[in-house]
C-alpha cells in the first residue's frame, strides 16, 4: 500500500544527495573560473607592462580622495523615540557608508 511513497521518498534522498555533489562541483568550478580570471588579469596587465594605477585611469577609474565623516556632537535628548529614530537613521547611513567603502576597498585591491 505504500510502495509508492516508500519509492518516492528514496528518489527524493537519493536525488538530494546528488544535488549536493554537484553542488560541490559547482562551488569548485566557480572558484576556479574566478582563480583563473584573476591570474588572467594581472597577466594582460604584465603583458602590457602597465601600474595598477594606469590600469585603473585605462578603466575610468577615479580615485577620490578619502575624507573621514563629519562627526556630530553628541546631543542628549530625553524623548526616548527620537533617539531610537536617530540610531536607526545612522545605522542605515553607516551601511551605506560601509557599502561605498567595500565597492572602493574592492577597486582598489591589488591582485
Amino acid at each position: 500500500m505504500f510502495e509508492k511513497l516508500r519509492k518516492y521518498r528514496a528518489d527524493r534522498e537519493r536525488y538530494l544527495k546528488k544535488i549536493e555533489e554537484f553542488q560541490k562541483k559547482v562551488d569548485a568550478l566557480d572558484e576556479n573560473i574566478r582563480s583563473e580570471e584573476a591570474t588572467s588579469i594581472v597577466g594582460v596587465i604584465n603583458l602590457l607592462q602597465i601600474t595598477p594605477e594606469k590600469a585603473a585611469e585605462r578603466l575610468g577609474y577615479i580615485e577620490e580622495e578619502r575624507k573621514p565623516a563629519p562627526k556630530k556632537p553628541a546631543e542628549k535628548n530625553s524623548d526616548k523615540n527620537s533617539d531610537k529614530k536617530e540610531s536607526i537613521g545612522s545605522a542605515n547611513n553607516a551601511a551605506e557608508n560601509n557599502d561605498y567603502k567595500i565597492e572602493g576597498d574592492v577597486l582598489n585591491e591589488v591582485f
